[in-house]
């Protein structure tokens, strides 16, 4: 039985905060919506409107004023006569359906991704031998002041990368996952 050493050795802070600023943009989506709604109908059934915004709004309005209208009005007309701006929400619809899916109790995203980066395989190896380079880099820094980081990481054939953030040298996933383009 093959054990798998699967290495967890970063985190994707972009994308992670790129997909936390659609899960936003979709839950505001989804309230204006139901705030929009909410100006004009009574939502009975909020889960209904969740799986459906469009239908709800559109029946729940009709039942609501059909009688206030001459039969042969279409719910667009109603609208239009009303002076309710049904674009509006339908761009606040079209946000949320092409958002981040939800769940509908917890408003929490279905389906998260892991935003972890891994290595596993030979890759481990590779990312051990370049964390001992660098650790050893680092501290001699620490001990002997600063030094000419981009010489070390050129001299390293881009296998070592400086982490600014971290003021820190580190290696380089591209390299370690193979992905790399070469210097």
């Amino acid at each position: 039985m093959k054990v798998s050493n699967k290495k967890k050795v970063g985190y994707l802070h972009i994308e992670a905060a790129e997909y936390e600023r659609k899960v936003d943009a979709t839950k505001q989506a989804y309230n204006k919506a139901l705030e929009f709604v909410l100006k004009y109908v009574v939502i009975k059934n909020e889960r209904e409107f969740f799986d459906n915004p469009i239908q709800c709004f559109k029946q729940a309005y009709i039942d609501r004023y059909t009688n206030d209208y001459p039969p042969h009005v279409t719910f667009e007309k109603m609208l239009e006569l009303s002076d309710i701006n049904y674009s509006e929400f339908l761009n606040y619809v079209k946000v949320f359906a092409d958002g981040i899916k939800l769940d509908f109790d917890t408003m929490l995203p279905i389906n998260e991704p892991d935003f972890n980066v891994y290595v596993q395989g030979d890759e481990v190896t590779v990312y051990d031998l370049l964390s001992k380079v660098s650790d050893a880099v680092n501290e001699l820094r620490e001990k002997q002041g600063e030094m000419p980081i981009g010489l070390m990481v050129q001299a390293t054939g881009g296998r070592l990368l400086y982490n600014w953030e971290q003021q820190r040298v580190e290696p380089n996933l591209s390299f370690v996952k193979g992905s790399h383009r070469g210097m």
